[in-house]
């Protein structure tokens, strides 16, 4: 439902204390109005300059294990405490009353992710600031465009809010259009299930099952307009979903990736980027191809023998891979039999087929991460 247009004076000095609002103001075109920000504010990047108001109390650079145990720790000593003190945040009252807001953007969704609406109150209190604090706190799709809104009517910008809106509809409503168009031609919807924190791990809710539906897939550990919810790694096998995506609140992708990765799966890597390229090119060059051209003479023999039994010693084990993938890495040892070859130097070949396997581990790595 749309919020009614407001009479008092639009919003000039705005302090938002929420990602999501500050790019909400950016996307209205009020940048220029943005005066402070919260430390998790990165977007646009011209709010870097901006001071901000808040900060962790906790490590944030932690794994999600310890960063889940560093809360619930927090947590249970704030509860024995102070009632005024914030287990995980601060508020730099005093420079938010220096800045003279006549609007705080906060939110009342998540006290973990964000600073408690109850704090911002507080401190508007304590510092007497004669600002108005505006709490955005969406559960479903419809509750995100109505946020919108409602910045528009404290900023001033209501039209402007009513066309950012009507523009993501439509952008919605395009994808969804082609994906119904697309779900026609399968045979069933893909089942996912969204990640919204690693260990433990958690189901997202609010509106990402929405937008998994949108998306042609069904979520078939989330609920839509729901909070998210913690489950275990056993309900995610249960539930066998067809897709698994990893989207931890506040990581980078380089985060994610690093949280996925156990000691043994290093281990392995290195093995396949390093290890494996050093053994088989001691075979295939050093043994295989030095001992056919030892026995014939002929280079050219030599290369595109060794290179057949690399590309077949891959089919062998590679349980099913397809026969593009077997001329890829055929033509890739005959590149290699040729640089061998010419330098009569094992590390060329050793080098070369050390970035071809560490390309192919880090496109597997990120192969689920989709193009923005």
């Amino acid at each position: 439902m749309e919020p009614a247009a407001s009479d008092s004076r639009p919003a000039l000095r705005i302090v938002s204390l929420l990602p999501a609002a500050t790019e909400i103001v950016a996307a209205l075109g009020l940048t220029d109005r943005i005066v402070g920000r919260s430390h998790e504010c990165d977007e646009p990047a011209s709010v870097a300059t901006l001071p901000a108001l808040t900060a962790p109390r906790i490590d944030p650079a932690g794994t999600s294990r310890q960063i889940h145990d560093t809360v619930g720790r927090a947590l249970a000593d704030a509860a024995d405490g102070p009632a005024t003190t914030n287990a995980l945040y601060t508020l730099d009252a005093a420079r938010l009353a220096a800045l003279e807001p006549d609007l705080i953007l906060t939110q009342a969704a998540c006290d973990v992710c964000a600073i408690a609406t109850a704090d911002v109150h507080s401190a508007v209190r304590q510092m007497g600031v004669p600002a108005r604090v505006l709490e955005l706190s969406p559960a479903t799709l419809a509750d995100v465009y109505d946020d919108i809104l409602a910045v528009g009517v404290a900023t001033g910008t209501l039209a402007k809010a009513r066309e950012v809106v009507a523009r993501l509809r439509a952008r919605v409503s395009s994808v969804a259009g082609r994906v119904r168009a697309d779900a026609r031609q399968a045979e069933a919807c893909p089942t996912v299930s969204i990640i919204e924190w690693l260990d433990p791990p958690m189901a997202a809710g609010n509106w990402v099952p929405e937008l998994v539906a949108l998306a042609g897939g069904r979520d078939l550990l989330g609920t839509a307009g729901a909070h998210s919810h913690w489950i275990t790694w056993d309900d995610v096998i249960a539930a066998d979903p067809d897709v698994v995506i990893l989207v931890p609140c506040g990581f980078t992708l380089e985060r994610v990736v690093a949280g996925t990765l156990d000691p043994w799966t290093i281990v392995l890597i290195g093995c396949a980027v390093i290890g494996a390229p050093i053994l088989e090119e001691l075979m295939y060059r050093g043994f295989v191809q030095s001992g056919i051209l030892r026995a014939t003479k002929l280079a050219w023999l030599s290369v595109l023998a060794a290179s057949i039994f690399f590309g077949l010693m891959h089919v062998a084990g590679g349980a099913g891979m397809p026969w593009y993938a077997v001329a890829v890495v055929t033509v890739l040892s005959i590149c290699m039999g040729v640089a061998f070859e010419r330098t009569r130097d094992l590390s060329t070949p050793i080098v070369m087929h050390i970035l071809f396997n560490a390309g192919n581990v880090a496109m597997a790595l990120l192969v689920s991460v989709p193009t923005p």
